[in-house]
C-alpha cells in the first residue's frame, strides 16, 4: 500500500518540541504515513535549532531553508516561495503548522492556495492583543485549517465564538505537557532549583519598550534570589542598544538548549 505523505513546517524552538511530540505519535501509531519535516531555518542559531533536533531525536529535517533575520515581512515572503515548491514537489496531501510564527503564517497561506490539508497544533489560543503579531499569526492559521488541534477548552470556546465549525476542532490536549511527561525521567532533580528565579523574555512587545525594560531590570535587580537568564540573542542586542545594565544578581546564560 503506498503511503500518504504528510509533511510538518517548523522553524523556531517552541515548534521543534512539539512538532517531537507527533512525530513520535506518529511513528508508534500510524503506520500508513510518510512523514517528513520542512525547517524554514526561522531560527537558525546552533543553540535555537539543530541541538533541539538531536536532543529531542527528532528526524533531520528533509528540507531547510535557512529563511531568517531579516524582516518579518521579507522572511515570510521568502518562506512562502521555498514551501509552495516543497509542496508542489513532494505531492503531500496534508501539512501540519505549530503555535504562531511567521512560518506558520507562511504555511498556512501556502497550504490554503494549494487547496492542500491543513492542520494546526495548538489552535484557539488567543491572547486578544491585536498588537502582537502572534496574535494575527494564529488567527489567520486558524480560520484556514482544516482541522485544529486544541490544548484546552477554553481554546474550543475561542474558536466558536469566531464562528469556526465545531466539526474541525479536536481536543488533543497539550503538546508541550506531553513533552514534559516525555522527558520527565531523564531530568535530573536538584534542590539549587529553589535558590534561583528564572526570566525568560523575547517578545517584540516587550522588548520595544525601552520604558518597560529599564522598569523591569531595575525591580529585577532588588530581587532576593539570583536571576537566572537564558538570554534570547535579539534581546541580548536590544538590551546593548538601550544601554540597559544588568545587575550583578542576574546571571546571563546562552540560550537554554
Amino acid at each position: 500500500m503506498k503511503r500518504i505523505k504528510i509533511a510538518s513546517l517548523v522553524g523556531a524552538r517552541p515548534q521543534f518540541i512539539k512538532c517531537g511530540v507527533i512525530e513520535r505519535a506518529l511513528i508508534k501509531t500510524n503506520h500508513s504515513l510518510n512523514h517528513f519535516i520542512i525547517h524554514t531555518g526561522q531560527h537558525y542559531d546552533l543553540n535555537m535549532s539543530e541541538v533541539f533536533f538531536k536532543q529531542l531525536n527528532l528526524t533531520k529535517p528533509k528540507y531547510n531553508f535557512g529563511i531568517g533575520g531579516n524582516s518579518n515581512i521579507s522572511n515570510i515572503s521568502k518562506m512562502m516561495i521555498n514551501i509552495e515548491k516543497v509542496l508542489i514537489k513532494e505531492k503531500i496531501k496534508a501539512l501540519i503548522v505549530y503555535g504562531d510564527t511567521d512560518t506558520t503564517l507562511a504555511g498556512a497561506l501556502v497550504a490554503n492556495k494549494l487547496n492542500i490539508k491543513l492542520f494546526h497544533i495548538e489552535a484557539g489560543l488567543r491572547s486578544f492583543n491585536n498588537k502582537m503579531p502572534e496574535e494575527s499569526n494564529r488567527m489567520i492559521t486558524d480560520h484556514l485549517s482544516d482541522l485544529l488541534f486544541i490544548p484546552n477548552k477554553i481554546s474550543r470556546l475561542n474558536l466558536m465564538k469566531e464562528g469556526i465549525n465545531r466539526n474541525k476542532i479536536i481536543f488533543s490536549g497539550d503538546v508541550m505537557f506531553d513533552s514534559i511527561l516525555y522527558f520527565k525521567n531523564k531530568i535530573k532533580k536538584n534542590k539549587n532549583f529553589e535558590k534561583y528565579f528564572l526570566l525568560t523574555i523575547h517578545r517584540n512587545i516587550n522588548l520595544n519598550n525601552a520604558k518597560f525594560l529599564k522598569n523591569l531590570f531595575s525591580n529585577l535587580s532588588k530581587c532576593n534570589k539570583k536571576v537566572i537568564f537564558p538570554c534570547h540573542p535579539n534581546t541580548l542586542n536590544v538590551l546593548n542598544k538601550y544601554k540597559i545594565k544588568v545587575k550583578e544578581n542576574i546571571q546571563l546564560v546562552q540560550a537554554v538548549n
